[in-house]
């Protein structure tokens, strides 16, 4: 399954909102990083379902390559020697059931493969048209601050980027000292 080498760039796309202070670049508004920041956590959230799918699918996987071999040892041992009917049918109902399963582990490969591709257009059309105009301009340590929500109780705490700002705590410290936004910006800066 190769879908972490196709989601794993858009994933990694998002650090690269720098932090840093060019001023030959427009800086991103708090407007135009929180709509990035929530498409991004839509794609957190896809991640993780498709993530967690792939997982069922490669345990169903190891357990029905297991289930396979085991079978082919009954046959083995019942060809070694004369079986009973008995042991035929029940051999036969096994073979039977394992081959339903075998099915339905194709089809939900199928249709995994099917969703990681729908999930590639959404991000084209959600992520990329969000992040990509902000790529690469500056970023104050504030505004960003502001836009993941680390002011509030909603902070995009699933989000990357938004867990990886630098002296996150200090930043959290000046601002609640502060009070306000007008205060912060005095107070702690365009860092």
């Amino acid at each position: 399954m190769n879908f972490l080498r196709i989601f794993l760039p858009y994933m990694l796309m998002f650090p690269v909102i720098a932090l840093a202070q060019n001023g030959s670049a427009k800086p991103v508004q708090d407007s135009e990083l929180r709509a990035c920041l929530l498409a991004e956590q839509e794609g957190v959230k896809r991640f993780n379902q498709l993530e967690s799918r792939a997982t069922e699918i490669r345990g169903t996987e190891k357990l029905l390559t297991e289930r396979r071999t085991a079978l082919q040892e009954m046959q083995r041992n019942m060809d070694r020697r004369t079986a009973r009917q008995s042991e035929v049918d029940e051999l036969n109902n096994m073979v039977t059931v394992f081959n339903q399963q075998t099915d339905q582990l194709n089809a939900d490969r199928q249709q995994f493969e099917q969703d990681v591709n729908s999930n590639r257009n959404w991000m084209d059309n959600n992520i990329k048209p969000r992040c990509e105009p902000i790529r690469n301009r500056p970023v104050d340590e504030l505004t960003a601050f502001y836009a993941c929500g680390h002011h509030s109780a909603l902070a995009y705490v699933d989000v990357p980027y938004c867990n990886s700002l630098p002296g996150i705590d200090s930043l959290k410290s000046c601002v609640a000292k502060a009070g306000t936004r007008q205060k912060a910006l005095e107070m702690c800066g365009n860092r």
